[in-house]
């Protein structure tokens, strides 16, 4: 790639170096979190609460349903949902008394990286289920925001969008280590969407980087003064980043999520990484090395590759032409090219916190402790002297009972 880069810039190589994949978003329905909680909602301030957690859901709930979402305003969506449901949560463990629920609470989704995304709707009842699937929906959204400022930028929004993927990253990688590992109990254990399956989450977050890399290389690519040595390195970071993503989604027990992926993105997948190698000619078959038949959303890119492809030609022709006038020496197939330089990755998530909630906590109105006494569940233990584990599980058993 980078040989290109010593005069003008090839338009073509720019937009195969940093061609990005837009993912199909998680899709739920709506949940009528007021009148679940219909006989709890005596205090004003607890009734404001709770619609306000509703209408927070119900507005990201449309915006993922949308044929045409804005996905800046379902990454807002997430993040006005997030500490509502906290705060609700919070006030629940804290509540002096067992609060009763008209009716569970069930959250349902749809994939929307799945093999068939959009139809097949899955239906939990755990609070933590509904958080994590709206945290990847947010990662999703915050990955696909930068698919329409490469289109309307005309290149000049790499750092921002390189950012927005490293937010995507942290959110996934925030999934992957804290929120996945807090849902327990028999809900837990139930059929999930691959976006809720932790190596798929692991695997995200070096994709995400790759792409964050990308950014990077097209960045440079426009400045046009950075060392083709630099170049090829920070592609092999790119190439390199997409192995690790393919290994952690193959390992363990998300290997059988892997191969539930929907199939474009795998193909994505497999041209980004032979695009970041040696090769950008086609593959002659299934096992040769090269990039694989332009499928899906990758033949948006098809007229750009062939326009590179020949740039790429006539470079070699060029080269070949000098050798044999001048050097003496024949131009080496690709095969004989002594291996790139070691990899360069420069890009790491960026954290992602949830805000805080509230500290005041909500009034539900319930029977069953006496006054002063501090809140117990079934278990007998006061809430001090239980584990993570144990309150999960109790929080479970008020919300569903």
């Amino acid at each position: 790639m980078a040989s290109l880069a010593d005069s003008e810039l090839s338009p073509a190589l720019l937009k195969v170096a940093t061609h990005v994949y837009r993912f199909p978003l998680p899709a739920t329905k709506v949940i009528a979190f007021t009148k679940c909680f219909a006989d709890n909602l005596g205090a004003e301030e607890t009734s404001k609460a709770i619609s306000s957690m509703e209408q927070a859901r119900d507005d990201l709930a449309h915006e993922l349903a949308s044929g045409t979402p804005n996905y800046a305003q379902a990454v807002a969506g997430a993040l006005r949902y997030c500490p509502l449901i906290a705060h609700v949560l919070r006030s629940l463990e804290k509540a002096n008394d067992v609060v009763y629920l008209n009716e569970p609470l069930s959250f349902t989704w749809a994939t929307g990286l799945g093999e068939r995304p959009r139809q097949d709707w899955i239906t939990n009842q755990a609070v933590v289920w509904d958080k994590c699937m709206v945290l990847a929906a947010q990662a999703l959204s915050y990955a696909d925001t930068v698919y329409n400022m490469l289109e309307d930028s005309q290149g000049s929004k790499f750092t921002e969008a390189g950012e927005h993927l490293r937010k995507a990253a942290g959110i996934f990688e925030r999934l992957h280590k804290a929120e996945l590992p807090r849902w327990v109990g028999d809900t837990s254990e139930a059929p999930r969407l691959v976006e809720a399956e932790p190596g798929i989450c692991e695997g995200l977050v070096h994709f995400c980087l790759a792409e964050a890399q990308q950014m990077a290389i097209g960045k440079a690519l426009v400045a046009g003064k950075t060392p083709k040595t630099l170049l090829a390195r920070l592609c092999e970071g790119v190439r390199g980043q997409l192995e690790e993503a393919v290994s952690a989604m193959r390992k363990g027990g998300s290997s059988s999520a892997y191969h539930k992926l929907d199939s474009p993105f795998l193909v994505h997948i497999s041209f980004q990484h032979a695009s970041a190698c040696k090769y950008v000619e086609e593959r002659r078959d299934a096992v040769s090395v090269g990039l694989p038949p332009l499928a899906g959303p990758l033949r948006n890119i098809s007229h750009d590759l062939k326009t590179l492809q020949g740039e790429f030609r006539q470079l070699r022709d060029a080269y070949a032409k000098d050798n044999n006038s001048i050097y003496y020496e024949p131009v080496p197939d690709l095969d004989m090219l002594d291996p790139l330089p070691q990899p360069v990755v420069m890009m790491k998530p960026l954290p992602s916190e949830e805000e805080a909630p509230p500290t005041e906590t909500l009034s539900f109105r319930a029977t069953g402790s006496a006054p002063g006494e501090e809140p117990k569940d079934a278990s007998g233990l006061p809430d001090a002297d239980k584990t993570d584990e144990e309150l999960a599980r109790a929080l479970h058993e008020k919300l569903n009972t």
